[in-house]
């Protein structure tokens, strides 16, 4: 009965962490070039001007 009890205590200890994994290490968040413009990059090969008319009309019709 003890050993039983020994391994009920420690298997509640060790509770799954499914985001244990999703951590994102430091050299990853700064190895970006400082002078590339992401948002330049992003937008690049999109018609832009299309995209705004997309949101305005889109806020249009919510506020019909």
């Amino acid at each position: 009965m003890e050993a039983l009890q020994m391994l009920k205590f420690h298997l509640k200890k060790e509770r799954l962490n499914f985001t244990e994994s999703w951590v994102t290490p430091e050299s990853q968040m700064t190895e970006d070039d400082p002078d590339e413009d992401l948002l330049d990059n992003l937008l690049k090969d999109v018609g832009v001007q299309d995209i705004f008319d997309g949101i305005m009309q889109s806020i249009e019709v919510d506020e019909a």
